[in-house]
């Protein structure tokens, strides 16, 4: 799997609060276009294999991938005032 950009899987639930604030924190600081991350949803529902090859065991769940498509960095949980360092941290590793 190559890209043309590193990108974030965000693995997460309907039902998961602080899925639901990972989101809205990721697109009001809009650090994924400034760093130029890809970001896909994964929902627990849809993709079960896909949370499994990554180690997603708790939610929410972000997973950096690089251009080459080999994981750089993760992290579980949010933490609204770790945002930030973990993309510029996940993009440091990414190139």
């Amino acid at each position: 799997m190559s890209a043309e950009k590193p990108t974030l899987l965000k693995f997460t639930a309907p039902w998961c609060e602080p899925c639901h604030r990972l989101t809205k924190a990721l697109q009001e600081t809009d650090e994924s276009k400034y760093f130029n991350i890809k970001v896909v949803d994964v929902t627990t529902k849809e993709g079960q294999a896909k949370a499994e090859t990554y180690h997603a065991r708790s939610l929410p769940t972000v997973v950096c991938l690089d251009r080459s498509g080999s994981v750089c960095h993760s992290w579980y949980g949010f933490h609204e005032a770790k945002l930030v360092h973990e993309l510029r941290t996940a993009l440091s590793r990414s190139r």
